[in-house]
């Protein structure tokens, strides 16, 4: 049969009110599809978005160099500079090599995709589980360093500091909820104030120096120094190693390409440019300023601190200085977890799509924004502060191996990328993607071999369960699509269907449900006492062809979201049922003294099967929607995304199937309003009630028939106080 389309406007009404004012009023009003251009960002609102991560390095590297060193020797203070010089070529480095992956892979070129498609899926899914871990460590040692730099500036906030961090977490995940280009605006005032304050202070501390009267910090509970005469280059490869943190947060710009208005790969490539032309330079001006002005690593005061303080002395006319860069020193640490929030989601997007993790990751929000990537980070990051407590150097240690194992295999990648296509320009890209693969490569080793025991051991933990997890997940999804996926010869043939009423009281619904059964096309209609109803449909389901039709009534005493939410009798008597074979269950909802009108019980039943996938679910569905209503079936598809719904349209008509789909059209990407649009279509009319018919699956196992009907307890919540609607869930029972 042929597909109609349907378009829908977004509007809300009853109980779901007052769940939209509370979800516009945090989200803010949805964006329809067609708006996305809109939501591109110029290369002003990128540089913030995506950089505030790599830019916010600098307050901790010079200092994770400098702690290294000194706890061997205090001659370790003469290696800062010459090792942050390294840091900052390899920084270069990096940032030159993923100029290259932009202009190669300009719909985003993240170290997943870059490995996925070079250098095959396994190493793929290391750099996606490596970038995820990052991603997660990026936001809690971010916003826990950040809010001590707080706490260390008001110590009467000290023992609130878990609670802060959480505070803002909350307000950080709301902020990219609702949407990048809001994310930008709250974000770009503090990251140009914190560039500005910065290259300030190098510049008044450098100029100082030059005249001769260099800066002098004053520590106060200094950390011990080693008694060492030297420093062995073991030591000066974990004061690299750690140094390199200033690295962290490059790769966001390759991941997030999309994000960027046209000319996309130009706009990335030029945003890291500028990147790498402020991080670089404010790096190694910190680090010569903690040299020559003898900033300690201290127990109560960063060594960002001590050299603010010492360039913008205390009673000084320029004190005030201090003030600004420690502001907005914090204001940076806790907004570079920005950058996580806006990799996280786009990765978790693509590995859903890919069938590595459950589809809902790849659905787009109300705000055109991945929701459920940013609800879920949100989560395991909230997890890790509770569990470390907020503390960030317990959190730093697992922070750098996951983010250089995802540069290297992006780096190796593009080398295999460069020699397998040779466009224009390839020599000198493989020079720059190789020299970046080795530095990188070299760090990851250093890491691993100077930060296992303190933690990185975690990370080698962490990546292969994920890895695991994504192939698990993705053998799932294969199988369960070929074992629903069967076709039977006569697709959704009409099946007999006797319909069973389970009555535990007469009352408005008990009437409803009858007044519904008795307009059924055929079937005959049994009356069961509630409390026996489980063993007449066990005894019934063997001896009749066809499938076994569940009618239960079910009483709310208000049209309210609490009442929608509550768990009746009717509820649990449902979830016993449901796995019964060749049963299915309908729910007739009805308010308390509204009883049943004359109209209704004579209206004529229009069943609308609810289609999100064309398989042997749906086919189930159209055989029992056909032998309810007969020809007063109808098909249905909300098209969330346009791919998917030209896919369905197009499995449909080669299946075929008895019923015509019409594919309504959802704007704002959300089932509410089109389902509810079109079965108020039908209930306008007195002498028709509405049947929304919706597949589901009964697996058995309780985690896969979450998985796998979300849309149907959706649904179920949505019609549930929804007049002259009943609903019912035809089950395709079958091992997954």
């Amino acid at each position: 049969m042929s597909a109609s389309v349907k378009t829908t406007a977004r509007r809300s009404t009853g109980i779901s009110a007052g769940v939209h004012l509370a979800k516009r009023a945090v989200v803010g009003r949805p964006l329809a599809e067609g708006r996305v251009e809109a939501t591109l960002l110029p290369k002003r609102l990128a540089l913030p978005i995506f950089s505030s991560d790599a830019l916010s390095s600098v307050a901790y590297a010079t200092e994770a160099a400098l702690t290294v060193l000194l706890a061997a020797s205090v001659a370790g203070r003469s290696l800062l500079v010459p090792i942050s010089i390294a840091i900052a070529a390899l920084l270069v480095l990096v940032v030159a090599s993923y100029r290259q992956t932009v202009r190669a892979y300009p719909g985003g070129g993240g170290s997943y995709v870059v490995a996925s498609e070079n250098l095959g899926r396994l190493p793929g899914l290391v750099a996606g589980a490596s970038l995820l871990v990052d991603y997660v460590l990026t936001v809690a040692v971010s916003i826990a360093a950040g809010v001590l730099a707080i706490t260390s500036a008001v110590p009467a906030l000290s023992g609130a500091r878990l609670e802060l961090c959480l505070v803002f977490l909350v307000v950080l995940a709301v902020a990219n909820v609702r949407g990048v280009r809001e994310a930008g605006r709250l974000f770009a005032l503090p990251t140009y104030g914190f560039v500005v304050a910065m290259f300030a202070m190098i510049a008044v501390g450098l100029t100082e120096s030059a005249l001769g009267s260099p800066p002098q910090a004053t520590v106060s509970h200094p950390a011990a120094v080693g008694g060492a005469a030297t420093v062995s280059a073991l030591v000066v490869l974990r004061a690299f190693a750690s140094g390199c943190s200033a690295l962290t947060g490059v790769e966001a710009i390759a991941n997030g390409t999309r994000a960027f208005r046209p000319p996309q790969a130009r706009n990335a490539a030029t945003t890291l440019a500028i990147l790498g032309a402020i991080a670089a330079p404010l790096f190694l001006g910190v680090s010569v300023l903690a040299s020559t002005s003898g900033a300690r690593p201290s127990a109560d005061v960063s060594v960002l601190a001590q050299v603010a303080r010492a360039v913008f002395p205390e009673g000084s006319p320029e004190a005030a200085g201090f003030l600004i860069v420690q502001t907005l020193t914090f204001a940076i640490l806790v907004l570079a977890a920005n950058t996580a929030f806006q990799g996280f989601p786009r990765l978790t997007a693509i590995l859903a799509r890919d069938r590595f993790l459950p589809h809902a990751f790849a659905n787009l929000g109300d705000r055109l924004v991945y929701s459920n990537g940013i609800a879920l980070l949100a989560l395991v990051v909230a997890f890790l502060l509770v569990a470390f407590n907020a503390d960030p150097d317990a959190l730093l240690h697992l922070y750098l191996l996951g983010v250089f194992t995802a540069f290297t295999l992006s780096q190796v990648g593009m080398l295999r990328h460069w020699r397998r296509s040779r466009e224009a320009g390839w020599r000198r890209s493989m020079a720059i993607n190789g020299l970046g693969a080795a530095g990188t490569g070299l760090v990851t080793a250093m890491v691993l071999a100077t930060k296992f025991s303190d933690g990185a051991w975690m990370v080698l933990i962490a990546v292969p369960l994920l890895v695991t997890g994504f192939c698990l997940m993705r053998r799932h999804h294969e199988r369960t699509r070929r074992r629903l996926c069967m076709h039977s010869p006569d697709p959704a043939e009409p099946v007999p269907v006797t319909v069973v009423l389970g009555i535990g009281r007469v009352d408005a619904a008990a009437e409803r449900a009858l007044a519904f059964a008795d307009g059924l096309q055929g079937p005959e209609v049994r009356v069961v006492r509630a409390e026996a109803l489980a063993d007449y449909v066990d005894e019934l389901s063997g001896n009749v062809d066809g499938v076994v039709n569940v009618v239960l009534p079910e009483l709310f005493e208000r049209r309210s979201l609490a009442s929608a939410l509550r768990r009746t009798p009717e509820f649990w008597l449902a979830a016993q049922l449901h796995e019964r074979p060749g049963v299915v269950i309908t729910h007739v909802p009805a308010l308390a003294g509204v009883p049943a009108t004359r109209a209704e019980s004579e209206a004529t039943t229009e069943a609308l099967v609810m289609v999100s996938e064309v398989d042997d679910t749906v086919s189930g569905a159209v055989a029992y929607a056909r032998g309810i209503a007969g020809d007063n079936a109808r098909a249905i598809h909300v098209a969330l995304d346009a791919d998917a719904a030209e896919r369905i349209r197009h499995d449909w008509q080669e299946w075929p199937m008895p019923l015509q789909l019409e594919i309504v059209e959802a704007p704002f990407r959300s089932l509410e309003q089109p389902v509810l649009e079109t079965v108020r279509a039908v209930t306008a009319d007195p002498d028709r009630v509405a049947a929304v018919v919706v597949p589901a699956i009964a697996s058995g196992r309780w985690w896969q028939d979450l998985l796998y009907n979300d849309r149907t307890l959706y649904l179920a919540w949505l019609l549930r106080l929804e007049p002259r609607v009943v609903l019912s869930t035809v089950p395709l029972r079958r091992r997954l």
